[in-house]
């Protein structure tokens, strides 16, 4: 031991023997230099403390027991040929210097790092293995060496950070709000660099350099403000719960990006990216960024392998250009797992050398993206290049995998309520013009995909109904007498209490008419749940005897229009119906049903069916077959359908003023009930059943 010590005890003992030093100490204050461990000794400091407020130099050995925190400046030197081991405890300063190799240990503890609170010196005569323990530095770090192991170095300090030198690191993360700043030259990563928090504050003359085949990890608070140097190909992942757009971590160079992994939530690309080997997308990659509406964006995929889409929604909007393409029917997979292109042979495809995709969900498809009731909402455009460079457009002989969302969800939905056995492709020549339709489409949960062949001109296309059938759409009105109040407006008592059936209606009539008895309105907010009074059917059917019908539910509020329960727009029939005349009635639970006086030429090109069932003139038996309940604001007489009908016959059984005494007496006794509840004998819809 060389220097001067103090100790307020005066109490400790050091005893040497030709294996160790070991100290025993009540505690031990240092204020100058001392050397410890020559000639391969061991620091054992079991059971004392010391507290540094100068420089502990340990030149050779190893050491034991250090406290969990030591202050002062700690330097490990040993330039021999054995091994140093650097305990995982926090220090103040630490030094390393000397050829000999030191390591990381966790003998203090298996799951802690080894922390720096001031500074941590690496001299360019070190040799520093993160084995073990990783290191965190939370002030200056300065680098002259090249540290390698598996565990990172990780630069998270709560103030803005330097690293300086021209040193190497293996993993070097950077997490720091505050930011991290490379000064005095520039450091080299050789496997992985992390950016999880605040900006890698890099230029070009104090900058990373990031070796061959290395990764870049960018979480979505994490960024680097300036282009590293990249010696050939680097790969980057993105990670975390949120949005990033992309930056500087990618390769200006094209030929430089080798994997790009997307694990965040949505990744917009901001400039012309091209990935060279493995495109792996777990939720969305976009080109197209809303905030800009940049449409000129490309993400490029020139590897021959196809796009790893890890989840069954996971998909990539805007232009996708594949390059290095596959032949002989073999998929080119493009925006998610159902949308691809074959080709035959390359000489019988035009040489077509490269194929550039653009989709945007959500979007209306076509040249002039103009609003049609009979096409899905999905935007695709497919532009090719031979061998030379030429732009193909036709006799191109493809096929074609394409693939759009319908979905209970209106957030995400795409089909718009078309009955998906009836659509089929479609491409754009000054109109649109049907593909012939070869393939009945499939899903896979909200997913729907079908494949067509023969394709031989390339431009717009689109999903949608046959050339002249559209969804025919239902703009009715209609009052129930039990639910009218006045002034035009019905009860809406069963939405404020609760009583609606939110996502499957009972096996009752007239909901048993229907092919599914399903719907989805609890995710409805509570304002717009308020505006609905209840169900009812809308029957439509050729002949009044007729038992063949088409038959579609709809929410009735209390201003007396129909709406799609999953829309939330107007009525539309989901059945296909021939161009031909019809009457239109409907049908509630507890209500005499009503019919149009005459047939209705429904013809399914002319968009919308308006028909107004408040007024006698226009339903079948006039007056006879309604309840006159009031007059509108011109004066007219407003009209209602009949309440009191509850054994599903369309017969009432007794006559009164009051409508919850004119149902049945039996069937009201049998299920008399002063609990509020949905029940077909609550014929003034307030949910609860009074005699």
């Amino acid at each position: 031991m060389v220097g001067e010590y103090n100790s307020p005890t005066l109490f400790f003992r050091v005893k040497l023997n030709k294996t160790y030093i070991h100290i025993i100490i009540s505690f031990l204050i240092l204020s100058n230099t001392y050397i410890f461990a020559q000639g391969g000794n061991t620091i054992n400091n079991t059971g004392g403390k010391i507290t540094n407020k100068g420089k502990i130099v340990v030149k050779s050995g190893q050491v034991k027991n250090l406290n969990d925190t030591i202050g002062g400046r700690v330097e490990f030197t040993d330039n021999g040929s054995g091994d140093t081991k650097i305990p995982n405890i926090v220090f103040n300063q630490l030094q390393l210097k000397g050829g000999n190799r030191k390591w990381t240990d966790t003998t203090n503890s298996i799951n802690k790092p080894l922390v720096t609170n001031d500074s941590i010196l690496i001299d360019k005569t070190a040799r520093f293995e993160l084995v073990n323990a990783p290191v965190y530095a939370h002030f200056h770090i300065d680098n002259q060496t090249k540290t390698w192991g598996t565990k990172e170095f990780r630069v998270n300090g709560d103030v803005e950070q330097i690293i300086t030198g021209t040193g190497e690191f293996s993993i070097l993360n950077i997490d720091n709000i505050k930011g991290v700043s490379i000064k005095d030259g520039g450091q080299r990563i050789n496997s992985h660099l992390i950016l999880t928090n605040g900006s890698l504050n890099n230029d070009p003359l104090n900058n990373i350099t990031m070796s061959d085949s290395t990764l870049i990890i960018r979480n979505i608070s994490g960024s680097v403000l300036n282009p590293p140097v990249f010696d050939n190909r680097v790969s980057v992942k993105y990670i975390g719960n949120g949005n990033i757009v992309s930056g500087y971590e990618i390769p200006l160079d094209s030929t430089k990006l080798q994997n790009l992994y997307a694990e965040n939530d949505t990744l917009f690309i901001s400039r012309n990216v091209t990935v060279n080997d493995s495109l792996h997308v777990t939720n969305v990659v976009s080109t197209f960024n809303p905030a800009n509406n940049d449409t000129t964006i490309i993400l490029t995929h020139a590897s021959r392998e196809n796009p790893v889409y890890k989840q069954l929604y996971s998909e990539v909007i805007g232009n996708f250009r594949r390059t290095n393409l596959k032949f002989d029917r073999e998929k080119n997979l493009f925006h998610n797992r159902y949308t691809y292109i074959l080709f035959g042979r390359k000489d019988s495809s035009k040489n077509v050398a490269e194929v550039t995709y653009n989709i945007l969900p959500f979007t209306m498809p076509g040249s002039t993206r103009t609003w049609d009731n009979a096409l899905v909402r999905r935007f695709m455009h497919i532009s090719t290049k031979n061998d030379s460079g030429n732009a193909v457009t036709d006799n191109i002989n493809m096929g074609m995998g394409f693939a759009w969302k319908k979905a209970s969800n209106v957030d995400i939905d795409e089909n718009r309520d078309l009955d998906i056995n009836n659509v089929l492709l479609k491409h754009e020549k000054f109109t649109w013009n049907d593909i012939p339709k070869t393939n009945t489409p499939n899903t896979d949960g909200d997913w729907v995909y079908s494949y067509e062949q023969g394709i031989n001109e390339l431009g717009y296309f689109a999903i949608g109904t046959p050339g002249n059938y559209l969804p025919l759409v239902l703009n009715i009105k209609v009052f129930l007498e039990g639910a009218y109040r006045s002034n035009g407006k019905m009860t809406n008592d069963l939405a404020n209490k609760r009583l609606l059936p939110l996502d499957t209606l009972p096996n009752i009539y007239p909901y048993n008419l229907l092919k599914s008895r399903n719907v989805n309105i609890a995710k409805l907010s509570d304002t717009t749940l308020e505006k609905f009074v209840d169900y009812v059917v809308v029957e439509i059917k050729k002949d009044l005897n007729s038992t063949a019908a088409t038959y579609q539910l709809a929410m009735l509020t209390k201003d007396g229009l129909l709406i799609d329960p999953n829309s939330l727009g107007l009525v539309k029939v989901n059945d296909s119906i021939d161009s031909n005349e019809y009457y239109v009635a409907i049908r509630h639970r507890n209500h005499l049903t009503i019919v149009s006086a005459d047939k209705v030429p429904l013809y399914p090109r002319v968009n919308s069916y308006d028909f107004d069932f408040t007024k006698s003139a226009n339903i079948l038996g006039g007056t006879a077959s309604l309840k006159r309940i009031g007059n509108d604001s011109f004066g007219n007489l407003l009209f209602g359908m009949i309440g009191g009908e509850v054994t599903a016959n369309d017969q009432i059984n007794l006559t009164s003023a009051n409508i919850d005494f004119r149902p049945d007496i039996i069937s009201i006794l049998n299920h008399f009930s002063m609990k509020p509840g949905y029940d077909f004998n609550d014929t003034n819809l307030d949910g609860i059943v009074t005699t």
